[in-house]
């Protein structure tokens, strides 16, 4: 499932999109206090350095071969409602103003490029390595912005803000996919261990929190994902054939998506 922003007659996919609009038009309380105490482009540019982290690609590294067998249900999906979005054509919205087939064609692509950082694609290594200085940036400037806050305040103080919206969903993605970085890194920032265990607490990080790998390793087992990954590797199950023009967009994206990076 993909959180949507639907404005007007656009979807919006993009978290940093999304939480924009929402700080723009709709302000929490945390958002209007910061935002009337003058630190409005401090809570944008903190979310800027989130949005700047790729989070699949660190994802990916650090999980390595797993994830290449765990995109095998995700790429039966995407080949199918790729498929069907080219069948449908224009009756489908335009989302992020691509059409719904590019959409699915488009993560197709990402989740070939992500698994070309575990092999000798040009460029990875130095787009991996870009990726951590801003990991390390987001610890940093975090650990920065708590170190003028009371023991019991968040990024901008006593009410959460957009700030922490992201921030809390970047801990517990570290902390689901290697433990052992998010100890390390507590240990360097003590004060964003005291921060993570007060955040946990609220009502709003459980919109995160609430879904663990207990709650993964049930939905897995529901829609029987083990055994489909099982069957494909054992030959009893297959991607659906897409035509040349949607592997030639896929290409294209994945071109797209390299330029982008070893431009960084």
């Amino acid at each position: 499932a993909v959180p949507f922003l639907e404005v007007e007659d656009k979807v919006i996919t993009d978290s940093r999109l999304i939480a924009d609009h929402l700080f723009q038009k709709y302000p929490g309380a945390g958002d209007r206090k910061a935002i009337s105490e003058g630190q409005k482009e401090s809570v944008i540019a903190f979310v800027d350095t989130i949005a700047e982290w790729d989070e699949a690609v660190w994802c990916f590294t650090h999980i390595g071969e797993q994830a290449s067998m765990a995109n095998i249900p995700r790429y039966m999906k995407l080949h199918q409602q790729a498929l069907l979005a080219n069948q449908k054509g224009s009756e489908l919205p335009l989302v992020d103003g691509m059409s719904m087939e590019d959409v699915y064609l488009k993560k197709i692509a990402g989740l070939r490029y992500f698994e070309s950082m575990l092999g000798s694609d040009p460029g990875a290594e130095d787009y991996q390595r870009n990726n951590e200085i801003v990991y390390e940036q987001i610890w940093a400037k975090a650990n920065e912005l708590l170190a003028t806050r009371q023991s019991q305040d968040f990024l901008f103080g006593a009410e959460l803000t957009t700030a922490d919206a992201l921030f809390v969903p970047f801990l517990y993605r570290i902390g689901f996919v290697a433990k052992v970085n998010l100890e390390e890194n507590f240990q360097q920032y003590p004060r964003v261990r005291q921060y993570w265990q007060q955040v946990q607490a609220t009502k709003e990080a459980k919109c995160v929190t609430a879904y663990g790998k207990q709650f993964v390793a049930k939905v897995m087992l529901q829609a029987c994902l083990p055994c489909k990954i099982a069957s494909f590797k054992c030959g009893g199950r297959k991607y659906a054939a897409l035509p040349a023009e949607m592997n030639r967009k896929i290409e294209a994206f994945i071109d797209e998506k390299r330029k982008g990076h070893l431009s960084k």
